[in-house]
Order: C-alpha cells, then sequence, then structure tokens
C-alpha cells in the first residue's frame, strides 16, 4: 500500500472532477446527506471548481485508487446562493476560502487523512491571503429516522481544527434524498476559523 496525497490547481482540476463525482455519489449517499446523486448531476455541481482560478483539490491515491478528495475554493467562486448565507450575515466572501467536500472512504478514516486535508488546505487559503476558513454541515433533527445507531457526528472534528459554527449563517440546497421522488431543500450550517 502506497498512499500519496497529489494537489491539483488549474487544467488538472478538470481531469480529476470525474473521481471527485463518483466519491461524493458513493461518500454523500450515506447520512447525514442521503444524497441520491448521478454523474449527470454531479458534473453540472462540480463544472465550478473547473471554471475558478483559485479551486485547489486534493486527492489521496493508495497506489492508483482514489480514496479521498477535498476541495478547497475562494468563496466567490461558489454558486451566489451559497456566499449570501455569509454577505447576509456582514462577512465578505473574498476573506474566504471554503471547504466544499471532505471526502475519505469508510478504511482510511481515523488516520490523519483529514487532518492532512485541513492543513493543506488551510495553508493554501493563507497562501492566497485569506483570513477565514469556511464550511457548512447538514442540519438533521437529532431524531432523523435514517440515523444510524452508531452514527459518530464530525462536529467534535471540526472543533478540534478550530471551527465554530457562524450565528445565522445557514445557506440552502436542493437535492435528492435516497428513496424520495424529487429533490427537497436542505439547511447547511457555516462553521468557520481564522487561519
Amino acid at each position: 500500500m502506497v498512499i500519496r496525497l497529489d494537489h491539483l490547481t488549474g487544467d488538472a482540476i478538470k481531469k480529476a472532477i470525474p473521481d471527485l463525482a463518483a466519491l461524493r455519489i458513493k461518500i454523500f449517499r450515506d447520512y447525514p446527506y442521503l444524497y441520491d446523486g448521478n454523474l449527470k448531476s454531479e458534473d453540472a455541481l462540480l463544472k465550478f471548481y473547473a471554471e475558478s482560478t483559485g479551486a485547489y483539490i486534493m486527492v489521496l491515491l493508495d497506489d492508483a485508487r482514489v480514496i479521498g478528495a477535498a476541495t478547497v475554493i475562494p468563496m466567490e467562486d461558489n454558486p451566489e446562493e451559497l456566499g449570501s448565507a455569509l454577505s447576509t450575515n456582514g462577512y465578505q466572501l473574498t476573506d474566504f476560502i471554503y471547504f466544499g467536500e471532505l471526502l475519505l472512504l469508510p478504511p482510511y478514516r481515523g488516520q490523519g487523512f483529514g487532518h492532512a486535508f485541513f492543513n493543506n488546505g488551510e495553508e493554501y487559503g493563507r497562501k492566497i491571503g485569506r483570513r477565514y476558513s469556511a464550511l457548512c454541515t447538514v442540519v438533521r433533527p437529532e431524531n432523523h429516522p435514517l440515523k444510524p445507531k452508531n452514527y459518530r457526528s464530525l462536529d467534535t472534528f471540526w472543533h478540534q481544527r478550530g471551527y465554530v459554527p457562524i450565528d445565522g449563517a445557514i445557506a440552502s440546497a436542493s437535492w435528492r434524498e435516497v428513496g424520495a421522488a424529487s429533490e427537497a431543500l436542505n439547511s447547511l450550517q457555516f462553521w468557520m476559523r481564522r487561519l
């Protein structure tokens, strides 16, 4: 087993989008996302990474197999509906980098790769002059019927990394959930930390 972390910017991002899409479909199908995605919808969702001059993607490989990925993008390069949750709360989007995805296949979790993603992404944010790093988590009720009994929230991990929820910064996004006939609106809580 040879695990390596590749760092992608510019045109190299376009080549990584199919692997990123496949990981998103697989990992986000689980709770709390419950995302019933497909490659067609993924192309539309991920194209802004290829179009952004400031996007930065990390791809984790076990030999040649993609086992994880993380995305970082200047906040202003995200879809407007996402950034408005920050701007309406008095924040300047150009002060932020945004972690859009943190994807890691289950057998590789708990081995420090998540910290490596954040260390590299936050360093990239500092390098391009950002003051803050942000991410979003899906808001679900504690008694959600599809919540697994052994579910462990990542909130502790976010807090360990220095992230705190931003009061009132709730974005909305629609996707089709597992078992649903159509898309539904979901709430996303913004978290941030100073870089």
